[in-house]
C-alpha cells in the first residue's frame, strides 16, 4: 500500500498489526513513513520515538533518521539536526543521513537568520 501512495490504508493496515504485534519495532517504524507521507508528522513523531523504546535501543539508526525527518517536518530544525547528528555517528558511511543533516543545519541557520534573532544588538 505505501508504495502506491495509499497512505491512509497503510495506516490502517500498521494499526492493525501493531494491535496484533505490539513490540515490533519494524511496525511503528514502517506505520511513522506512513504517517509522514500523510503529512501527519506530530504523529510519526509519537511513532518513531515508541519504535526506540519497544526496541530497547535508543541509538538504532533507522529510527534516529526518521525522527529526525519527523522533527524536520515540524520545522524544529535543531532537534532534527541533532537526531540525524546522533544516527551519523552510528552510520557513519550514509550518505542520506549526511545530506538530511546538512540540509536541517542550513534550514535552522536560515530560520534563526530571518528571525532577527542574529542581527540583535547587546
Amino acid at each position: 500500500m505505501f508504495a502506491q501512495k495509499k497512505y491512509v490504508d497503510s495506516i490502517d493496515l500498521y494499526t492493525e498489526a501493531i494491535g496484533l504485534t505490539p513490540r515490533d519495532p519494524l511496525l511503528y517504524s514502517n506505520r511513522c513513513a506512513a504517517l509522514l507521507a500523510a503529512g501527519r508528522a506530530a504523529d510519526a513523531l509519537r511513532d518513531i520515538r515508541l519504535a526506540k523504546v519497544v526496541r530497547l535501543k535508543p541509538d538504532w539508526p533507522k529510527a534516529l533518521f526518521r525522527e529526525g525527518q519527523c522533527l524536520e517536518a515540524l520545522k524544529r530544525y535543531e532537534d532534527a539536526a541533532c537526531a540525524m547528528w546522533a544516527a551519523m555517528q552510528i552510520a557513519p558511511d550514509d550518505k542520506l543521513i549526511k545530506k538530511r543533516f546538512q540540509n536541517c543545519v542550513k534550514r535552522g541557520r536560515e530560520e534563526f537568520q530571518a528571525s532577527g534573532a542574529a542581527t540583535s544588538s547587546p
